[in-house]
């Protein structure tokens, strides 16, 4: 357990130009000072405003107005009131317009065409924000502490004036709440220490009991006996469950009593058929029969349904008869949907983005002018009847806005034998998802190879860009009863009731089976069909509803892709709890127990979960994110001991389903969350810990090891164990190297924000050793005195500026290949990747540069905190100075929150809110960073 020796850290000193802060019997009062504002014209007659010692605000439409924030921990229960005490103020007249902030737009990309960094534009629109001379902003609840940011605008436009405000008086009231709350005394908490660190008022932190639930999903598959099966089906379909099926998944058979079984889905009962005696054995022969409909997921091809053997007794399949006589006959319908994954949307950086109709983020084909405006789709279609019209459903996804309204227009036709079918065109607007459905006249069909054939038109009005994906497409159409459609088939009536006529193959010694699967969970039997040779027959019942059947052979009745035992929890539910919890899948487990016995050693209760358990107790046997994070909020809201840190083992993808072939397999998945202003969706692994309130901020301190196989587990589990064992005494763990990109103007001035960092550093706090790149050097010379200072050892390695998932800078200063070259050995650095896209741990086609630092087993890296998207320069010297200043000012050693404190850090700034979720840690976050308060001689090498 955590142990009492933690202390608190001390308040967050505040600079000259930031507010005077008195604490009151019910708030606190806040004092500002402003300095005269500075209004300089741009050549291109825009106007910017700089007050010193502020900060400009980056809002997209808005003014960028000068502000300064701090952090105010507000009492739980509170309704914080917020009064202007005093002000001075005078009006200041100007004539150019104001800079607005810019928005993300498109990405940079090196000679190669690889991205990066994020490209900006002119906000097309004034926003509606109202600017203030001051607010109290709510920003959420971190670790049962509720934080609100308090700003000071000390310039504000109105009209064709300014108001500047030199100086504000404000107070904020709590109410009597605050005397009646839980205060920190008596926790030793070092996520609280941070708080405390970062706030202007930690005497009047207050936490919230934790005596709520936040979680999606209550445990399920887990309320089932050990004589429960997890039942994993892929294919929809009739499916038997077989005695030899049992005894495969371990079942002892001898033991079950037919009479008690039940099958479920998330908690609904799936009606079933027992085929056998009701003696209650499983003898050969007998099996267990249910209608399989497998539920989409972007994480997995299969749904699983929960067997449970002693369970009292299931819910029974129904039967009904489907006796045609004196029914006319209808006509059944039949649909099929055509889709190929292989595009991953966020991989345009054109956010926002809608996702799929189904919800992923995986689309087809790419239609695109200039450039590529056709696409030819080649489909199968059964034979079907030509009497009757059929309907074709298209389902777009623009990726592109313009000026032009409508923007997107896409013609539409049918190919068949070369012969072209014209259908219409679809037109809509903007970055939406869209569908339409067109009429065929099927005699025009004949039978033949078809194409759907979408184009964008040379003549679309208005802007002559044009930009959509093809999600999918489906066709509905009438079955025609003298065409052999498969050994199985879905279909729908009609209404008034209807008999209705398929024809399907099967072997001589087989038999047909007809459903009715209007209601997928509670099939019926159909009895008393009317078949004539490979003709079936079967009719509705009374009633004006649309029926779906489902009609198939003996033969093409399936068995389950996979049975096997539900995976108990480690921690059942009245467990205790535990400091640190280690998710992993069961193959990695063995390999952690060094690590876990580190833990152990430093008086952390340890917990480790095999990831399967989490799933089947929290995501209904499926390998959801969520499910992992329900498990967490459980453990945070109603465990004795609530866990501080949380290690994801193994590696994951954004195509956990392996639409490419190329992609590598994903062991826990990435928290996928539409959180970077470019890309929309990225990793978010921050996701899994935001469990208090419905914000952003992380109330555990997690990492991950992408690992993906043992050997990659065990470098990387050694490299952690053995740096916190064998602390050197070498001066190599007390020195930082600051690498810095050249100036970009415009990306940032990455030397001057790597020198700010360093110049704002308490004297002799470490030894700064700057490698700044310049035309003094050639990338070649420059990239090899990086190697020669990485292997040469180093405490800490920081990187400032562009680069793309495998180097750093436009100008390759350090590359992916590099990497298995470097010779450190045990002199390893923690790497903080101030950039873009290192830490992309999640895209599934190759490495990343930071998780072969982590992996590599001759030096790299003990840990690396970086970007799994783009982000801004800013908002990266907010994360690194809130780090660097808790390690070496603050005396804080672990990783974990020195990263918490960089985000708390950034969340008073109040700017790229995106970097609190896009920086992961690739480590683990209880690692201290060896440094000491020796002198050492600063080195320039620049």
């Amino acid at each position: 357990m955590i142990g009492p020796q933690a202390s608190l850290a001390s308040p967050r000193e505040l600079p000259d130009s930031e507010p005077r802060v008195t604490l009151t019997s019910g708030g606190l009062r806040v004092e500002w000072d402003a300095a005269v504002p500075q209004i300089n014209t741009d050549p291109d007659g825009f106007a910017h405003i700089e007050v010193p010692g502020y900060e400009l605000l980056n809002i997209p439409g808005v003014p960028q107005l000068p502000f300064s924030s701090v952090l105010v921990a507000i009492p739980p229960g509170s309704d914080p009131v917020l009064e202007v005490l005093a002000a001075s103020e005078t009006k200041r007249a100007f004539e150019a317009p104001l800079v607005l902030g810019r928005q993300p737009e498109g990405v940079e990309l090196d000679a190669d065409g690889q991205v990066i960094g994020g490209a900006f534009t002119a906000s097309s629109e004034v926003a509606a924000n109202v600017i203030q001379a001051v607010s109290l902003e709510p920003i959420g609840v971190l670790r049962g502490v509720h934080l609100a940011r308090l700003s000071f605008y000390p310039v504000i436009p109105n009209g064709d004036t300014l108001r500047v405000i030199s100086s504000l008086e404000v107070e904020v009231n709590f109410g009597p709440v605050l005397q009646s709350g839980m205060s920190l005394e008596n926790t030793a908490d070092p996520m609280h220490d941070q708080v405390q660190a970062a706030v202007v008022n930690p005497d009047q932190l207050q936490i919230t009991a934790q005596d709520q639930h936040n979680i999606t999903q209550e445990p399920t598959l887990q309320l089932g006996a050990p004589q429960s099966l997890a039942v994993e089906v892929s294919n929809r379909g009739i499916t038997d469950i077989t005695r030899a099926d049992l005894v495969a998944a371990g079942v002892t058979v001898s033991s079950v009593n037919t009479n008690e079984i039940s099958i479920s889905r998330d908690g609904t009962k799936i009606a079933y058929e027992w085929l056998g005696d009701s003696d209650g054995n499983f003898d050969a022969g007998e099996k267990i029969r249910f209608f399989a409909d497998p539920r989409f997921s972007r994480w997995t091809a299969s749904d699983t349904y929960l067997l449970d053997l002693d369970a009292g007794g299931g819910l029974q399949m129904g039967s009904r008869s489907t006796d045609p006589s004196g029914k006319p006959i209808g006509t059944p319908w039949a649909e099929t949907v055509f889709e190929d994954n292989k595009i991953y949307t966020p991989a345009c950086y054109c956010a926002p983005i809608h996702s799929g109709r189904d919800g992923d983020r995986w689309v087809g084909y790419k239609l695109q002018r200039p450039g590529e405006p056709s696409q030819n789709i080649p489909f199968e279609l059964p034979g079907f009847d030509r009497t009757e019209i059929a309907y074709l459903k298209i389902w777009l996804i623009g990726f592109t806005d313009v000026s032009a309204n409508p923007d997107h227009k896409v013609n539409v036709t049918i190919k068949v034998n070369g012969t072209t079918k014209d259908l219409g065109f679809i037109q809509f607007n903007g970055k939406t998802r869209h569908e339409a459905t067109f009429t065929i006249n099927a005699n025009s069909l004949p039978e033949g190879d078809y194409q759907l054939s979408l184009t964008i038109p040379s003549d679309t009005p208005g802007d002559p860009v044009d930009g959509v994906w093809l999600d999918a497409f489906s066709i509905r159409y009438a079955l025609a009863d003298s065409i052999n459609a498969g050994e199985s088939i879905a279909f729908s009536g009609n209404t008034p009731q209807r008999a209705y006529t398929a024809s399907i193959s099967k072997a001589p010694s087989e038999s047909f089976l007809a459903y009715d699967i209007s209601n997928p969970e509670q099939p019926e039997e159909m009895s008393i069909l009317s078949i004539l040779g490979n003709q079936v027959t079967v009719a509705d019942p009374s009633g004006d509803h649309i029926r779906d059947y489902w009609v198939t052979s003996t033969g093409a009745i399936q068995a389950p892709d996979n049975m096997r035992q539900l995976k108990p929890l480690s921690a059942p539910p009245d467990f205790v709890g535990a400091d640190y919890v280690i998710i992993s899948p069961a193959e990695f487990i063995p390999s952690l127990d060094p690590l876990v016995g580190l833990h152990q050693a430093n008086d952390l209760d340890v917990v480790v979960e095999d990831v399967q358990a989490i799933y089947d107790a929290y995501g209904g046997g499926r390998p959801l994110p969520t499910a992992i994070r329900d498990y967490l909020a459980d453990a945070y809201f109603n465990w004795n001991s609530t866990p501080l840190y949380v290690l994801l083992v193994g590696d994951g993808t954004h195509d956990p389903k392996n639409y490419r072939e190329t992609s590598s397999a994903t062991y826990i998945p990435p928290f996928l969350e539409d959180v970077d202003p470019w890309a929309g969706e990225t990793a978010a692994d921050n996701r899994y810990v935001t469990v208090d309130g419905g914000d952003a901020l992380p109330d555990m301190l997690i990492g991950r090891l992408p690992a993906n196989n043992i050997a990659e587990l065990e470098t990387m589990v050694s490299k952690i164990v053995e740096y916190a064992e064998k602390p050197s005494p070498e001066p190599w763990q007390h020195q930082a190297v600051f690498v810095a990109d050249n100036r970009d103007y415009g990306g940032g001035n990455f030397p001057l924000m790597s020198d700010t960092l360093i110049n704002k550093l308490p004297a002799n706090s470490l030894a700064a050793q700057r490698l700044y790149y310049s035309p003094d050097y050639t990338p070649g010379e420059f990239r090899t005195l990086v190697n020669q200072v990485w292997d040469d050892g180093n405490g800490l390695i920081m990187f400032t500026g562009h680069s793309s998932i495998h180097q750093w800078a436009h100008e390759i200063l350090f590359h992916l290949e590099d990497v298995p070259g470097l010779e450190n050995e045990a002199r390893l650095p923690v790497v903080l990747e101030m950039t873009c896209f290192t830490g992309s741990y999640q895209i599934p086609d190759f490495s990343t540069l930071d998780e072969d630092l982590l992996r590599h087993p001759g030096g790299g890296a003990v840990a690396v905190w970086g970007p799994t998207g783009l982000g801004i320069a800013t908002g990266h010297h907010w994360l690194a100075e809130g780090f660097m200043e808790t390690i070496y000012q603050d005396g804080t050693s672990e990783i974990g929150a020195a990263i918490l404190a960089g985000k708390l850090n950034l969340a008073t700034v109040g700017s790229n809110p995106d970097l609190i979720d896009t920086f992961t840690l690739l480590g683990d976050p209880a690692t201290k960073l060896e440094r000491s308060y020796q002198i050492y001689l600063p080195i320039n090498t620049n």
